[in-house]
């Protein structure tokens, strides 16, 4: 397994980063990051990972698709670094440190419990079985139940399987 698609290698990666950040300059700002999260995850999940389909058939099978080609593959399951690394310095242009470090350590937590839901990683087991459903429908339909960490979103944004 290549060491940046290593979920135990970038996973840690983001914590120590987003850590960084905030340690910079710290403030409360970071937990805005909390509050917003969910809708950072649901909307690169829908729109950019699996929009990339629309834009290029290969773009979305190369970052997205081949862990749905194969979902028991840990070096399928964290998002591409190299779009995080772009995303992470364009957000810094714009906004706080703290809040992007914030960021940084929700993707971690979404990683975490992204290979938990496929069983996977340290926390296989301990991520709540509806959770884990909810992802499995995604799965099972790749144009539904986008959010792995708040499926209230999909029922909100009308992509919940009935």
């Amino acid at each position: 397994m290549k060491p940046w698609r290593n979920p135990a290698v970038v996973i840690p990666c983001w914590a120590v980063c987003g850590s960084a950040l905030i340690a910079l300059r710290p403030s409360p700002v970071a937990l805005l990051a909390l509050a917003v999260w969910p809708l950072v995850e649901y909307a690169a999940h829908r729109w950019a990972m699996h929009g990339l389909r629309r834009v290029s058939a290969r773009a979305y099978r190369r970052a997205h698709g081949v862990h749905h080609g194969h979902p028991l593959d840990a070096s399928h399951y964290v998002v591409p670094p190299a779009a995080v690394a772009l995303a992470a310095l364009a957000l810094l242009t714009a906004l706080p440190p703290s809040l992007v470090g914030g960021l940084l350590l929700c993707l971690a937590a979404y990683d975490l419990a992204h290979l938990g839901c496929h069983g996977l990683g340290p926390l296989r087991g301990a991520v709540p079985r509806s959770l884990v459903a909810h992802h499995a429908g995604h799965h099972a339909d790749a144009s539904r139940n986008f959010s792995v960490t708040a499926p209230l979103l999909d029922r909100a944004f009308g992509t919940a399987l009935p």
